[in-house]
């Protein structure tokens, strides 16, 4: 911001800037009145002038158009009416991120180390270039219907490929085709690539996308790192401020732990790396099964209940920002009454029915916490944050761990809680408006089953052949994975209670053909 002593002397004198002031208000006021009367509201904008130096007279030398005025409609402040909505698109990206990292470090070549940025796609491109169309007519026919027309319909639907064949992400097309968005089978003409599995985010899968000038979406490998390596997740959560339980890398001191540690791999393990013993002996056994199969951790066991936190994270040139996007309980263990082998997930409850307000509102500084940790190191973290985490007899919240994606199953009930409006649509960045924190509903509850192979989770060589179910009940989805090798298939209903939402899944599997096939945790029903 300019002083005003140095702002008389880039206009020449205090008396030509005091004729600025006088001459630029009176414009502001014009062009405030006229959009009124269009239905429209002026926030903001540039007007150039030129000085003639003869006669002192101010002059505008170039037209107001909506690149040099910042417009919106009155109620729908959110939505600007001018390039502002591409620069809102891609301030959420990477991409924004680098280019506010090159600013700093300053140089007459900055712009040289600067990627690509990302290829806006036809849905993008369409709504910014028709918006002008829009703003035009609403000027000329002094209403705001144009406009408003603009911003409910779409020409063109917003094509995304996303990547992975889970149940999470059955569920994730089922969302966005319900708000509107076409789900494509290759990369080839989307406007979003989501990268939405741990290993092909582990393996960068993001940042190759991104290098060939996809719209994508996902942490970078190095953000996702938070995930596949347990070892730097915590060493972020320390750094953050966040509570994490004692843990080591040596496995040479189990015994300094005064109750046997819980034994985690350091890297993916796709929810099956994680032992929990009861005694030493037990531990020393699962530390003997890991070891060939990588980097340790040992970590102080608590007692509570767990809970999976999610949320969407923003870091661009306006820093880091995160918005809440629900919470649910994980049933890990394999067999009713949380016995047996730890799994990728048996099922799901969404909203968490014992997280309380209070509870999200410290999720949400750890996470805020994680992405400016993330950023302050030059890691830009763009895509969903998964905090598991557990509330702890003596000592309350604790961090668990971090995941760089939506959790599967938990992703199959939060998706049917979410709120009608485009939630998914408007964190990729193909909507109008800014995602907001979603908001727990108490008239939904939504409860996801897994149904499963016996063997599971033991692997398995032989896929199976499963009967036709013709099943078309509204109230209740059934969402199939790629496999009949693991968890087979998800079924999920929303109701007004977990308990009736268990009803709903039940008389469903009365009837099904797969029920002497499968298998599923009966408790979770309950």
């Amino acid at each position: 911001m300019l002083s005003e002593s140095e702002a008389a002397e880039l206009a020449g004198s205090a008396d030509i800037l005091s004729k600025l002031h006088i001459y630029t208000d009176r414009v502001a006021h014009c062009l405030r009145d006229f959009l009124k009367s269009c239905g429209l509201e002026l926030w903001d904008g540039k007007i150039e002038c030129a000085i003639d130096t003869a006669s002192g007279e101010i002059l505008m030398v170039d037209a107001l158009t909506p690149d040099e005025v910042r417009v919106t409609v009155p109620g729908l402040e959110s939505i600007p009416l001018s390039k502002e909505l591409l620069r809102m698109w891609l301030g959420s990206t990477n991409w924004s991120f680098k280019v506010a990292q090159a600013k700093q470090k300053g140089g007459s070549d900055w712009k040289k180390s600067l990627p690509t940025p990302p290829r806006l796609g036809a849905w993008r491109l369409h709504k910014l270039s028709s918006l002008y169309d829009s703003f035009a007519d609403s000027l000329d026919t002094r209403n705001s219907k144009a406009v408003l027309e603009w911003m409910r319909s779409d020409a063109i639907a917003p094509k995304v490929f996303i990547i992975g064949s889970g149940g999470r992400e059955a569920a994730l097309k089922w969302k966005l085709k319900d708000e509107g968005t076409e789900i494509l089978s290759s990369p080839e003409g989307a406007d979003t690539v989501w990268v939405s599995p741990d290993a092909e985010l582990a393996q960068g899968q993001v940042n190759d996308y991104q290098e060939k000038g996809f719209w994508c979406y996902g942490p970078e490998k190095d953000g996702a790192k938070i995930e596949w390596s347990k070892d730097f997740g915590r060493e972020i959560a320390a750094e953050a401020g966040i509570k994490i339980p004692r843990y080591t890398t040596d496995s040479s001191e189990l015994k300094s732990f005064t109750t046997p540690p819980v034994v985690k791999l350091d890297g993916l393990a796709a929810g099956k790396g994680v032992i929990v013993p009861k005694t030493f002996p037990e531990a020393e056994a699962a530390i003997r099964e890991f070891s060939s199969k990588g980097k340790l951790l040992l970590e102080e066991q608590l007692k509570g209940f767990e809970a999976s936190a999610f949320f969407a994270v923003e870091t661009g040139f306006h820093g880091a920002k995160i918005k809440f996007l629900g919470c649910a309980k994980d049933f890990k263990r394999r067999y009713p009454g949380d016995e047996g082998p730890n799994t990728g997930g048996m099922g799901s409850y969404a909203p968490h029915p014992d997280v309380k307000e209070a509870d999200i509102a410290l999720f949400q500084e750890w996470a805020h916490a994680t992405a400016t940790t993330l950023m302050k190191r030059g890691l830009p973290y763009n895509g969903i944050l998964y905090m598991g985490l557990m509330k702890d007899e003596a000592t309350g919240w604790n961090l668990i761990e971090y995941n760089a994606r939506f959790g599967d199953p938990e992703t199959q009930a939060l998706s049917h809680i979410w709120p009608d409006q485009p939630l998914l649509r408007s964190i990729l960045q193909l909507d109008l408006k800014p995602a907001t924190a979603y908001q727990i509903s108490a008239d939904h509850h939504a409860l996801c089953l897994a149904l499963v192979r016996p063997e599971y989770p033991a692997a398995v060589a032989t896929e199976i052949d499963l009967p036709i179910w013709d099943f078309k009940k509204e109230d209740v989805h059934i969402f199939r994975t790629s496999s009949t090798k693991g968890r087979v298939a998800y079924m999920v209903a929303r109701a007004s209670s977990l308990q009736m939402a268990g009803d709903l899944i039940f008389e469903s599997l009365i009837e099904s053909p797969w029920k002497d096939i499968l298998e599923w945790r009966p408790d979770i029903l309950k």
